[in-house]
C-alpha cells in the first residue's frame, strides 16, 4: 500500500486544522462539514487495509472505497472508488411488479407497449429482461456495445461518427488484401486489433494516482466529499448556493414540494 494508515490520519488532522477557521462554501444554513469529513477520513485509514486485503468487492464506505483506491494508484473511472454505477427506484424490480403479468420475469412487446419497449430492449433479443436494466460495464449490452464501437472507429478513417461507401470498401479491401475476401478469420482478427487498439489510447490517457498530490486533493474534498451520499428514495440534504452571476442564493428546501428540481452533478473538464 502506497500510504501507512498513520500518514493517512496525519494528513486528515493537518486538513482539518487548515479548514477549520475557513467560512462555509455555502449559506450559514448549509455549513461545510469540515469535522464530519475529518472524522470520516480517520475511519476510512482504518478501514481502508481491510478493504485491500479481503477484495475489491468487499463492501465499506464510499471515503474508505475511494482511499483504497488512490493507495492503490488506480486510475480513476466508472466502478471504482465512490464512482459507482447510478441506481434509479424505476428499477427491474419496480417494472415487473406492474407489467410483468405472466411473472416469467421478462417482458414482451403485449405487457410493455409503445415506444418503451423498443427503448427498453437494448440487446434487440425482442424481450424485456434483467440484463437490459443493467448498466455497468460487465453488462452483455456494454460489451457488445465496446466491441462494435472499436470496430466502427476502426473503420470511420476520417473520425467523422458516420461511414460512407467509400470507407468501407476501403476496409473490406485493406482486409481482404491479395485474396479478394474476408472469412471469419479474418473479421476475428480485425475485432481483436480493433479492440488492442483502443485499450492502447485508454492506457495512454488514463491519470494513474501514483503521486501525493492526488492524495492532498483527495482530503482537500477536490475529488469528492467522504460523506456517503443519501441512498435511492431518500430526501436529498439541504444546500444554499450562489447563482453564477452571484446576485442571489438558492436554496433547495425552498423548491420542496413545490416544483421538480433535477440537479446535475459532474465535472466539465
Amino acid at each position: 500500500m502506497r500510504a501507512s494508515v498513520l500518514s493517512v490520519l496525519t494528513a486528515a488532522v493537518l486538513t482539518a486544522a487548515a479548514h477549520a477557521g475557513e467560512p462555509a462554501v455555502t449559506d450559514p444554513r448549509s455549513p461545510a462539514p469540515t469535522e464530519e469529513a475529518a472524522r470520516r477520513w480517520v475511519l476510512a485509514a482504518f478501514e481502508a487495509p481491510l478493504l485491500d486485503y479481503y477484495g475489491r468487492g468487499t463492501a465499506g464506505s464510499e471515503a474508505a472505497r475511494m482511499l483504497a483506491t488512490v493507495q492503490r494508484g488506480d486510475p480513476l473511472r466508472g466502478g471504482v472508488g465512490w464512482y459507482d454505477p447510478g441506481q434509479s427506484r424505476y428499477d427491474w424490480p419496480w417494472f415487473t411488479d406492474r407489467f410483468d403479468t405472466n411473472r416469467d420475469r421478462r417482458l414482451s412487446k403485449e405487457e410493455l407497449k409503445g415506444e418503451w419497449f423498443t427503448r427498453l430492449d437494448r440487446d434487440r433479443d425482442g424481450v424485456v429482461t434483467a440484463d437490459d436494466f443493467d448498466w455497468s460495464d460487465k453488462s452483455s449490452w456494454a460489451k457488445q456495445t465496446g466491441v462494435s464501437l472499436r470496430f466502427f472507429r476502426a473503420i470511420d478513417g476520417d473520425g467523422s461518427g458516420k461511414l460512407n461507401e467509400t470507407e468501407v470498401l476501403e476496409y473490406f479491401k485493406k482486409l481482404a488484401g491479395e485474396k479478394g475476401h474476408v472469412n471469419p478469420d479474418d473479421l476475428r482478427d480485425a475485432l481483436l486489433q480493433a479492440a488492442a487498439v483502443e485499450s492502447g489510447k485508454g492506457k495512454a490517457k488514463a491519470k494513474r494516482v501514483t503521486d501525493e498530490g492526488w492524495m492532498k486533493g483527495l482530503f482537500a474534498g477536490d475529488l469528492g466529499s467522504p460523506l456517503d451520499g443519501p441512498r435511492v428514495g431518500r430526501a436529498a440534504p439541504d444546500f444554499t448556493l450562489t447563482t453564477q452571476d452571484g446576485k442571489k442564493q438558492v436554496t433547495l428546501s425552498d423548491y420542496r414540494d413545490k416544483r421538480p428540481v433535477v440537479l446535475v452533478f459532474g465535472s466539465f473538464t
